[in-house]
């Protein structure tokens, strides 16, 4: 496991750094809701191109107001709404939408 600690929109970069192509899992806490919509695209973009086909994203939210706007980007596997968390959060397990899998591998590398 490699943590690093950096702006979000540079993860495809952080990544080559480390010598790898793909990320397994992102794992993310960032305030999608609260985002400029602008910052919240790039964030996403990078964050397709760095899971690749393969890898999967997972983010914690506390409300589901941008689950439409993250399917834009994704395939919501799963959603687990986590009780004990204080405020009660949602965690979305997600995956590559086939039409940018598609999209990524003719593009090549991140």
């Amino acid at each position: 496991m490699v943590l690093i600690h950096g702006d979000a929109r540079n993860v495809c970069g952080f990544l080559r750094e480390q010598g790898f192509r793909h990320a397994d899992y992102i794992i993310s806490g960032l305030p999608f809701t609260s985002l400029p919509q602008q910052v919240s695209h790039r964030i996403l973009l990078q964050t397709q191109k760095a899971i690749g086909m393969e890898g999967v994203f997972s983010t914690f939210q506390y409300t589901l107001l941008r689950k439409t706007f993250l399917e834009n980007y994704f395939n919501i596997q799963k959603i687990v709404r986590v009780w004990r968390n204080l405020p009660p959060a949602y965690v979305l397990h997600m995956k590559l939408k086939c039409c940018y899998a598609k999209q990524i591998s003719a593009d090549g590398a991140v």
